[in-house]
């Protein structure tokens, strides 16, 4: 069936709300796109997006805490930061991408646009990759050091940290916080995250 690429099937739409959060899930059903995020990761998806999603998601919600963002936007944002990497550039017969021409961060906001999330939502994961010193919004800010610090945590090839995660707890204003203590946190909820995932229905 449909799964969020960690190697674990999503068997009920309670546990794709749990890891989305109801109004996100209230979006893409509204908008037919759910296929999209729930269609079969393994031949739509560049190996390892949804691992990387995940871990963005939890390493913003968990930064979220600190920064005063709502957690569920937090973690809404950095779950479906790379959804662009999702929307084909040219396609027979699937979905094409909103606005021809568009590389896949912009493809991706526009895309989420489109399906109705909060304007800060957008611009978050259309900034996850700029310039920190652009980013102004609290929510931007969380998602885009969430970002860094995932990327410390599981490194992926083809995305290059912009921050270390020290930097990026500085970047949040959070000097006096510990990077280890803040990671050991990521990976603790990680790991939540990830049983909730795989436990068998009932």
């Amino acid at each position: 069936g449909p799964h969020l690429g960690l190697g674990r099937p999503v068997g009920s739409v309670r546990r794709a709300v749990l890891l989305l959060g109801e109004r996100t899930v209230e979006s893409l059903a509204a908008s037919g796109s759910a296929a999209v995020v729930f269609g079969d990761a393994d031949t739509t998806a560049p190996t390892g997006l949804w691992a990387h999603s995940v871990t963005t998601a939890v390493s913003s919600a968990v930064l979220a805490r600190f920064t005063g963002v709502p957690l569920d936007d937090a973690f809404t944002a950095g779950l479906l930061h790379d959804i662009g990497l999702l929307v084909p550039a040219d396609a027979d017969g699937s979905p094409e991408r909103p606005v021809a021409g568009l590389d896949a961060v912009a493809a991706g906001a526009e895309l989420l646009r489109q399906w109705g999330l909060p304007p800060a939502t957008v611009r978050a994961v259309r900034l996850h990759r700029a310039d920190p010193a652009t980013v102004v919004e609290p929510l931007g800010r969380t998602v885009l050091a969430g970002h860094a610090v995932a990327l410390a945590l599981r490194p992926r090839p083809d995305h290059r940290p912009c921050l270390t995660p020290r930097e990026a707890l500085a970047y949040l204003g959070l000097d006096g916080e510990s990077p280890t203590e803040i990671m050991a946190s990521i990976q603790y909820e990680l790991d939540q995250v990830v049983a909730v995932l795989s436990r068998e229905p009932g």
